[in-house]
């Protein structure tokens, strides 16, 4: 059995950092003064004002405390969640790459690394030529079609942080581009499929579904979870197959210096009339920095 098709839909939730630009810290001060200003107007305009400066003053926020008005604490809420959307939607953005023309893989990584801030290594003495046609298209769409061409892949357990490591693909695994799901900054590829049949009980039958979740090395996320009520899967036949245990959830934490999470979805063993799966869909919520 084989996996023709994978959809997935990405939620992500972004964890409040520190604002890096400190100037910002005296005019986020005034403006959360403002909030308590007797004037309706003005506070309506302070709390806008906290909110179109972006993501990046939520570190500068002051904590709610006994002190707190209700009326500052009430329009503090509303900017913080505000923000908490700006930065989990900005975070789950791909990044684009816009290239054409004939190049050596070298000076086409180079190039994606220029334009993304993804970084990778192990291409730098690789002399073949790649044909590049890239008209503002996602980063694993591009690097995808670039590893296709020179013939590698990526080794999961590089052990750079941060880094893509690419490695010589063996000649007989099949190409990257088109085999996979790109969600956000995100790539999910279903990579084996294990069926299982206990010839003493009949009735003990299960299949599992290995899926690899990539992400742009720029951002590593906190964790990846898979909520298992929200897995679709349907059969060539167009039948639904249900997943098993649905009240579950797989989740994983990432980490900096290896590349993918793993997850083995749970389903039932389908009929013997069923060549593939013709649809699998479900929703990754990933915690992001």
């Amino acid at each position: 059995m084989t996996g023709s098709i994978l959809l997935m839909a990405l939620s992500l939730v972004a964890q409040a950092e520190p604002a890096a630009q400190s100037d910002l810290a005296p005019q986020v001060r005034r403006l959360v003064r403002q909030l308590d200003d007797p004037s309706l107007a003005n506070r309506e305009a302070a709390e806008q004002a906290l909110i179109d400066l972006g993501p990046e003053v939520i570190g500068l926020l002051p904590q709610v405390t006994r002190q707190t008005s209700a009326e500052v604490k009430e329009r503090l809420g509303r900017v913080s969640r505000a923000l908490e959307t700006k930065a989990a939607k900005a975070a789950s953005e791909p990044t684009r790459v816009t290239l054409s023309g004939e190049m050596t893989l070298a000076e086409a990584m180079r190039e994606l690394e220029k334009q993304t801030g993804n970084k990778a290594e192990g291409f730098e003495n690789r002399s073949m030529k790649v044909t590049t046609d890239f008209d503002n298209v996602t980063y694993w769409e591009a690097l995808d079609q670039l590893l296709d061409q020179a013939g590698m892949s990526i080794n999961q357990y590089g052990g750079i942080n941060n880094t893509l490591t690419l490695a010589a693909r063996p000649e007989e695994q099949r190409d990257r581009y088109r085999t996979d799901a790109y969600a956000g900054l995100f790539r999910v590829e279903a990579t084996r499929v294990e069926a299982v049949r206990d010839l003493r009980n009949p009735n003990v039958t299960g299949m599992r579904v290995h899926l690899e979740t990539m992400w742009e090395p720029r951002m590593t996320p906190i964790s990846i979870s898979q909520p298992l009520k929200q897995v679709t899967a349907t059969g060539d036949d167009g039948d639904e197959l249900g997943v098993s245990n649905q009240q579950g959830e797989m989740s994983a934490a990432a980490r900096a210096d290896i590349a993918s999470v793993e997850f083995d979805l749970p389903l039932p063993l389908p009929d013997r009339s069923v060549k593939e799966i013709a649809s699998l869909k479900g929703t990754l919520t990933a915690l992001v920095p």
